[in-house]
């Protein structure tokens, strides 16, 4: 089962991006259409090779939030807030699968310089 475009986006993207200061139409088009290639927009979600909607692998997890994350301590608290602390610290790659905003946050995050430059074109 999946979720169509224009829910996900009015009731995920858009707040989430509204939550970190980063809203454009550039950047939930981006989402959108990078959450339709890599699960069909949550239609196969029981795929092995990553998790959540945009497919991210523990690896890339990881690395986002030691290369990225860590410098930014105020992002890093405002996407902590995103997550339920307990299920985040006792599995923080499965909480992608139960938080769709966690795996926009994801996305968004390895993808900034392009949404930056397609922010400032707005």
């Amino acid at each position: 089962m999946g979720i169509a475009a224009s829910d996900l986006n009015r009731h995920v993207i858009r707040p989430t991006l509204l939550y970190l200061g980063s809203q454009c139409v550039a950047a939930e088009a981006l989402l959108l259409g990078i959450a339709a290639c890599q699960s069909s927009l949550g239609a196969e979600l029981d795929s092995h090779n990553g998790y959540g909607l945009y497919r991210i692998s523990a690896f890339h997890h990881q690395r986002l939030w030691d290369d990225h994350l860590a410098a930014s301590p105020d992002l890093a608290s405002r996407v902590r807030g995103l997550a339920s602390q307990h299920a985040f610290l006792g599995a923080p790659h499965f909480e992608t699968d139960r938080q769709p905003a966690l795996c926009h946050r994801d996305r968004l995050a390895a993808d900034r310089t392009p949404l930056q430059r397609a922010a400032r074109r707005r």
